[in-house]
């Protein structure tokens, strides 16, 4: 399940092995704020 969720995000933000490191990490900080807002809202 792990892997599969790792090869989407692969697709999902191809940009990200382009970024410098920093911006990788904003990146995703961003990402992980998405995800729990929104599972926020669906609970």
């Amino acid at each position: 399940m792990q892997k599969q969720t790792k090869s989407s995000y692969m697709m999902i933000h191809p940009h990200i092995f382009l970024l410098p490191l920093h911006q990788v990490l904003l990146q995703l900080l961003l990402d992980v704020k998405q995800m729990v807002n929104l599972f926020s809202i669906s609970c």
